[in-house]
């Protein structure tokens, strides 16, 4: 009996232990675990009252069983049997607790996991706002160009189109009013009597008309040539030099294939085509040069493709070949005459600025930069038939 007193009050002070462990971690719990809700604080309330209302209702009976047991010591309270459904339900309360700590710690977790990925794309978001404002910093420097007033400088530009080809109008009105006062001059500088390519004014292709001819090319088919090369060449110089090359080519071309022209027809003279032992009479040379002219309608289209043809010139603006084809035909009738048109254009740089031979290309000055357009002799530098145009400067550049 004493033995079976011992085990029964062992298993009740195991009880009383293990309900005084359970409260004793459900206050650390409560305490590491703060409620975060109405809910969860009405949930701790109620585990607390029932964790009290357990532990007075296990002090109670434990107390009443030591009063009351039969084995009970002298002077010691005897106890009752004890409630198991109490202990189970603190037990229970205990697991419950337990529970929510845990998904508590796992929410905490996560929540951890969160605030670092949310730190991690708030550090790329304002990287990505740092650098939009820098691109809207940069861009709100350059300055940018109303509509309006891009319509207003449309405007203006076509305005100065038509300034354009008014002033282009007068320039070719001008240059027809020099070629008529240069044929006057021309006309009192005759100082060759009796020659007919002078004298004969039913001649179309007399060096008076040839020199007005070339005049007009400088004011049309040159002009519009140097806008069609303006676009190939960098500079306006390139572009005058290479006009004037072209005329001067077939300049030198026309002039020896008119000689050997009429060295082949002074050996048609000869039956075997050899040349002649003795010199040509003056009648016989007047006839050849008269036929050249009377043919030259003939000879025109084979002189223009071998002119094109030596030059190499290769492009589909149709301005180039048109300029390159009449002075073709001019120097062909220069080079027939009798005697010949003669064209000078190799002026040193620094030659003083002769205003009887040339007029002033763009710039005026007091000596000669370089040389647009050659000067038109009768002969060998006798007469001036037409001015050249040439660059002038004041000093050296």
């Amino acid at each position: 009996m004493a033995a079976s007193r011992q085990v029964l009050k062992g298993r009740l002070e195991r009880l009383k232990y293990d309900l005084d462990k359970i409260h004793k971690e459900t206050e650390d719990l409560l305490r590491q675990y703060p409620w975060r809700s109405a809910t969860d604080g009405t949930i701790q309330t109620k585990y607390e009252t029932m964790l009290r209302s357990v532990r007075a209702g296990m002090d109670k009976k434990l107390g009443s069983a030591d009063r009351e047991h039969p084995f009970a010591m002298p002077g010691t309270p005897r106890r009752g049997p004890v409630d198991s459904t109490s202990a189970e339900t603190a037990y229970n309360i205990y697991k419950d607790l337990q529970s929510k700590c845990e998904t508590q710690e796992r929410e905490g977790k996560d929540a951890k996991h969160t605030i670092a990925r949310l730190t991690r794309e708030n550090a790329d978001l304002q990287r990505q706002l740092d650098k939009t404002i820098d691109d809207v910093k940069m861009s709100t420097q350059t300055p940018r160009i109303h509509p309006d007033v891009v319509t207003e400088l449309r405007k203006q530009v076509n305005v100065l189109r038509g300034e354009k080809a008014e002033l282009r109008k007068q320039l070719k009105q001008m240059y027809a009013e020099k070629n008529e006062h240069m044929n006057r001059v021309v006309a009192k500088n005759r100082l060759i009597e009796g020659n007919p390519a002078l004298t004969d004014s039913s001649d179309p292709n007399r060096p008076t008309t040839i020199a007005e001819r070339l005049t007009n090319v400088y004011s049309h088919e040159w002009m519009e040539a140097f806008e069609s090369l303006i676009k190939i060449h960098e500079t306006e110089r390139e572009c005058t030099d290479t006009l004037l090359a072209w005329l001067t080519s077939c300049y030198e071309i026309c002039r020896k294939k008119a000689e050997d022209q009429r060295e082949w027809c002074k050996r048609c003279l000869s039956l075997d085509s050899k040349p002649l032992s003795t010199a040509v009479p003056t009648s016989v040379a007047v006839a050849i040069r008269d036929f050249q002219k009377k043919t030259a309608v003939n000879t025109l289209p084979h002189v223009k493709e071998i002119c094109w043809s030596r030059l190499g010139v290769r492009t589909e603006e149709p301005e180039i070949p048109a300029y390159v084809h009449k002075c073709a035909e001019l120097c062909w009738y220069m080079a027939i005459q009798n005697p010949p048109l003669e064209m000078e254009w190799l002026v040193e740089r620094g030659t003083p600025f002769d205003t009887e031979l040339f007029s002033s290309y763009t710039l005026s000055g007091d000596k000669v930069d370089y040389v647009t357009w050659p000067v038109l002799y009768m002969g060998a530098g006798l007469t001036v038939m037409a001015k050249g145009v040439a660059q002038g400067y004041d000093k050296e550049k």
